[in-house]
């Protein structure tokens, strides 16, 4: 169990039709302020970490440890779901596109972003909101989403 998880619990839905249906279809999910944890380094030019929280998460224990998570060298501290079937990209990347089977595993986890962790000094060295418009473009240009969350 990752360090981070011990900070979080979630309930998991095993509806799988419904819960891509109901959660990707969810303005919550298509707002331009839900884009936003993407440009934290230039947000917040000065901070060399943020924790973030989303607004329904419920903070029940002391959060200060995480402050010293040694990331080593990673931009994100994240909850992994690796136990929910469709948290794994093969339910969310298009892997029929060359793009997406060279590049990632299709039983690669997502994560829970409720509650991350973000490294702004390495996101910066690593050009990080370049790499998420290189691939928002190739996503709307190319289509490597799975056909439910694109119709």
């Amino acid at each position: 169990m990752c360090e981070l998880s011990s900070y979080l619990t979630f309930t998991s839905c095993h509806c799988l039709k419904c819960l891509l249906q109901i959660k990707f279809r969810n303005p919550k999910y298509l707002s331009i302020m839900n884009q936003l944890r993407f440009y934290l380094p230039e947000i917040f030019p000065k901070l060399d970490k943020v924790l973030f929280l989303d607004d329904d998460i419920v903070v029940q224990k002391d959060l200060t440890g995480l402050w010293s998570l040694d990331l080593k060298g990673k931009v994100i501290g994240v909850v992994e779901t690796s136990g929910e079937s469709f948290h794994r990209f093969d339910r969310y990347l298009n892997f029929s596109k060359p793009l997406i089977s060279k590049t990632f595993s299709p039983r690669a986890c997502g994560w829970v972003f409720g509650m991350n962790i973000f490294d702004l000094t390495e996101r910066r060295k690593q050009n990080i909101t370049e790499v998420y418009h290189k691939w928002q473009n190739l996503t709307t240009t190319v289509g490597l989403l799975v056909q439910t969350l694109e119709s």
